[in-house]
């Protein structure tokens, strides 16, 4: 990529910001509205078709609605084991808009609340993590900024970790985001939680990715399913095999598509219309397996 591209893309991008600025969401202030919001949604639970054998926490990505994974929760709930499904701050109700926030940290405290939901009401049951993309991401960072062990094991969906060359042209937007500023969402309508992403949240997505970048040992000691596809668009995938590659507990597997992504984007794995039957046989029948294994 040359740097006049990667300079007129930026410029191309802050335009679009601000041009659009008359149609950003709506900044909500103050941390006790924030508290507020995370407050007035608990968490949904897709119940076990059998006895229960463990639980799930799962969590989407970036501007996705919470439901997309409903899919995978039920192939887990075929095998035994219930889902937490995590709602992320600015993704429950596309009315309240982007709060002014520290997303990351934000994120952060959702996942351990989710965590010790978990803890309290399956007592004894081994708890799985199942993340997409940024939810990846960030499942990865609650083990990292963990001092003890907190999932049984792991499975992430392209996990935003490794960015590619594309979106780390992002970057220079980040300080934008104290001007409340949202961009486009290029996700097709039927996932988004909302029709815009704030900066802001995108600052706390290169956030989550920068904290777990470098493993720490009991990241290292957890086992961990990484699962990517070659042309995903937001994550680079050469670099994630490389960076799974620092664990023997951690195993990498990659989703070939038969036929060009239906949707038009790669880096959606988690919808079976849009990978087909047998890619999304496959992801689910190794997360199945990862859950089912002693």
């Amino acid at each position: 990529m040359t740097g006049r591209y990667a300079q007129s893309a930026v410029l191309y991008l802050a335009a679009l910001s601000l041009l659009a600025c008359s149609g950003c969401a709506r900044s909500i202030e103050g941390s006790a509205m924030i508290s507020q919001l995370r407050q007035s949604s608990s968490p949904r639970i897709i119940r076990a078709d059998q006895p229960v054998r463990g639980v799930a926490i799962l969590v989407a990505g970036l501007n996705n609605r919470p439901d997309v994974l409903d899919p995978l929760a039920r192939s887990l709930a075929a095998v035994g084991v219930e889902s937490v499904v995590v709602t992320l701050l600015g993704h429950a109700d596309a009315a309240q808009g982007w709060p002014r926030a520290d997303f990351f940290s934000a994120w952060r405290a959702d996942i351990e609340a989710a965590r010790e939901f978990a803890h309290k009401h399956y007592q004894g049951q081994p708890i799985y993590g199942v993340g997409y993309s940024l939810g990846a991401t960030l499942l990865l960072d609650a083990i990292s900024n963990s001092r003890l062990p907190s999932f049984s094991k792991l499975a992430v969906i392209a996990p935003a970790v490794t960015l590619t060359n594309k979106t780390q042209l992002l970057r220079p937007l980040l300080p934008l985001g104290i001007l409340g500023l949202t961009l486009p969402s290029f996700a097709p309508p039927q996932f988004q939680a909302q029709p815009r992403t704030g900066i802001r949240a995108y600052r706390g997505m290169f956030a989550a990715a920068q904290s777990v970048r470098t493993p720490n040992a009991l990241l290292q000691a957890t086992p961990l399913l990484v699962l990517a596809t070659p042309f995903d668009e937001l994550v680079d995938y050469s670099d994630l095999r490389e960076w799974s590659a620092q664990s023997k507990r951690w195993h990498f597997v990659s989703i070939e598509l038969s036929s060009p992504p239906k949707l038009g984007y790669y880096h959606l794995l988690f919808d079976r219309e849009n990978i087909g039957e047998s890619a999304w046989q496959k992801l689910t029948e190794e997360i199945v397996s990862l859950v089912s294994a002693e």
